[in-house]
């Protein structure tokens, strides 16, 4: 087994250790959908894939919101 493979089946492992509904990644770039995918991750951030979107108001109030 490679050590990438080894990587990835360790963290299937770990994160199989936690709690479905306690799975989310957090961040302010929505980039890290194929990461959450991998992982069981639901992801939450302030921007879109698309780079030239602009953060609101209401997106930083809806995310905080969500983290309280």
């Amino acid at each position: 087994m490679t050590s990438l493979n080894k990587l990835y089946h360790d963290l299937l492992l770990l994160t199989a250790q936690m709690p479905a509904k306690r799975r989310v990644l957090v961040t302010t770039h929505d980039a890290f959908g194929y990461l959450g995918s991998a992982y069981g991750f639901e992801v939450r951030g302030l921007l879109g894939i698309n780079t030239e979107d602009e953060v609101g108001i209401a997106d930083v109030r809806e995310l905080a919101s969500f983290i309280v």
